[in-house]
């Protein structure tokens, strides 16, 4: 196994990061023990493959149900969904709103 060490943070290339995450996951390990014996931040490889993961999710043209409540005068919009509640200022577009609680 080559043993890969530790940089300073931001120093990975994204070719780095992928064959990393490709070793770690050809090695058998958990992420906490590649990345021990590694020398590698283990919250770097957990943040690697989540962004991974989700640049590789199929996008979906459909909305996701949400409630909108208006009532303040400073506030355009509140939207609570899926446990999480976004107060709005000004119109937003559809897509910052997907991303926004993507």
């Amino acid at each position: 196994m080559e043993h890969q060490p530790q940089k300073p943070r931001g120093r990975y290339s994204p070719e780095e990061k992928q064959q990393i995450i490709e070793q770690w996951k050809q090695s058998g390990l958990s992420r906490q023990a590649y990345c021990r014996q590694n020398n590698l931040s283990y919250y770097s490889l957990i943040f690697w493959t989540k962004k991974k993961r989700n640049r590789n999710k199929p996008v979906s043209n459909e909305f996701i149900p949400f409630k909108i409540k208006s009532g303040s005068e400073n506030i355009f919009a509140q939207i609570e969904t899926g446990g999480k509640r976004i107060q709005l200022y000004q119109s937003v577009t559809a897509n910052f709103l997907k991303q926004l609680l993507g």
